[in-house]
């Protein structure tokens, strides 16, 4: 084989690796990971310094990172614009709006439509009732850890145990409360027990005071894609009643947006 395009595909090789790679640095901002140095990024990711840094360099070069005066590292503009033209592009929050709406307006509560990205939910749709708790902080992009919340369990509707430990890794899983779930035998049977009650349900997992529930969104070929949830103070909204009249009106809301976008239900329990 000639030796220049020998030279070529190892070029296209290393270009192609340094692509992964850069997409790591990228993936180890998260919510809670928001600033970090050369060391922490290295340390994260198992790589040298030295080759950390070149990296990074790169990814500023690029506007895909930036570096503060005290030499920490950040997601730059250019992840942001790429995230809302990603969110853009969705048809769900335009297609979904009608059926948030009509389910907050029912409810009195604030509603929200996500899909998961490996371990987190994204929220891709919502709408607000009276703000309060955690919902003034949450909007169209935020990401939380999907094992804490309602919505990523209804997202995680037919996954097995072996599913869970491939999605968040090795238990256990960082804790934020004590009710948090931290291995793939709870949060399976928060999974088991959501296809009994119809939909999943989180209390007092990722921040006390808040009770959600949410239901799962299926596509044309039955594939959970998203999942719609109803969000409330716990101090207000009991559980006997989020779960006698509230779940209802949430299942029947996710079911209709599920047949909006394709889904043919075949008298299944929960879908």
């Amino acid at each position: 084989m000639n030796m220049k395009v020998q030279e070529r595909r190892r070029e296209r090789a290393d270009e192609v690796q340094a692509l992964g790679k850069g997409l790591q640095i990228l993936r180890a901002f998260t919510g809670d990971r928001q600033r970090l140095t050369l060391s922490e990024v290295a340390g994260l990711l198992g790589w040298s310094k030295p080759h950390t840094l070149r990296l990074l360099r790169t990814l500023v070069k690029y506007g895909f990172v930036e570096v503060d005066e005290a030499g920490r590292y950040h997601l730059g503009l250019f992840v942001l614009e790429l995230g809302s033209a990603y969110l853009a592009t969705l048809r769900f929050p335009d297609m979904a709006e009608p059926f948030l709406t009509r389910l907050s307006r029912r409810t009195g509560e604030t509603v929200n439509l996500a899909v998961r990205d490996g371990p987190e939910v994204v929220y891709v749709a919502r709408v607000s009732a009276t703000p309060r708790l955690l919902e003034t902080r949450l909007q169209v992009g935020s990401r939380l850890p999907a094992y804490a919340t309602a919505l990523g369990k209804a997202t995680l509707w037919d996954a097995r145990p072996e599913d869970l430990v491939e999605i968040f890794g090795p238990p256990p899983w960082p804790r934020f409360t004590p009710n948090t779930r931290v291995n793939e035998v709870q949060l399976f049977e928060d999974i088991r027990a959501a296809h009994k009650l119809g939909v999943a349900v989180c209390e007092d997992e990722l921040e006390f005071g808040i009770r959600s529930i949410a239901a799962p969104v299926r596509d044309e070929h039955g594939r959970v894609v998203a999942a719609m949830n109803m969000s409330t103070n716990g101090a207000i909204v009991p559980y006997d009643r989020l779960i006698r009249e509230l779940a209802p009106l949430l299942i029947t809301e996710a079911q209709a947006f599920s047949r909006a976008i394709g889904y043919r239900p075949q008298g299944k329990t929960g879908e």
